[in-house]
């Protein structure tokens, strides 16, 4: 396992990490990240900023270093997921960034490889897994205007949740597949997708 400290957005890095767990003990290392909190931390933990910004991360953890577990580093404080406000928990956005995640991903999934046809330079980052019954999409825009999406994979029905400015891990379609998804600025949407029965 491993601390994910001072290497948010070095994807050169991560990707020579990974490189250096496959080759560097003999064989293949599995990659555990069991630590991560925004050093120094600059933003407020409140705010989509701050949950983007720790969905990044672990997008570039999963993807880069193909890590198969993903923790931040305290639950309950100023930089965690949440804090004790008046005696009762009050949840920050990184709460529910990390839930598009643990929510929906669950044990044994397996990561997909994903092509970008469009293959922009741009802020939006994405992964997919295979969850059994279910293909799971996350799906992270961190620019300032929405991006639409055209996913290919062939689905009987789907739901999409998305945690926004204005949303908190909020179910905002249920239904037949709907394959071009806009994304909203500053959004981190999760699309699970039933898969059509062989």
């Amino acid at each position: 396992s491993g601390h994910a400290y001072w290497m948010d957005g070095d994807r050169a890095g991560k990707a020579a990490a990974y490189d250096r767990l496959q080759t560097g003990y003999g064989s293949p290392v599995k990659y555990e990240m069991s630590e991560w909190c925004e050093l120094p931390q600059q933003l407020d933990p409140d705010t989509i900023d701050s949950g983007l910004k720790m969905a990044a991360v672990m997008l570039e953890d999963l993807t880069l270093l193909n890590a198969v577990s993903w923790q931040s580093w305290t639950a309950v404080n100023g930089d965690g997921l949440m804090e004790l406000r008046d005696g009762a928990p009050h949840l920050f956005k990184r709460y529910y960034c990390m839930k598009q995640f643990s929510a929906f991903i669950p044990a044994g999934a397996v990561r997909l490889r994903v092509t970008d046809s469009a293959k922009q330079e741009n802020s939006l980052d994405y992964a997919a897994f295979d969850c059994g019954s279910e293909t799971v999409f996350i799906l992270l825009n961190r620019d300032e205007t929405e991006r639409t999406v055209r996913l290919r994979a062939p689905c009987s029905a789907m739901t999409v949740t998305r945690t926004s400015a204005d949303e908190n891990c909020q179910t905002v379609y249920q239904g037949a597949p709907r394959l071009t998804q806009t994304l909203p600025a500053k959004s981190l949407t999760t699309v699970r997708m039933i898969k059509i029965a062989d």
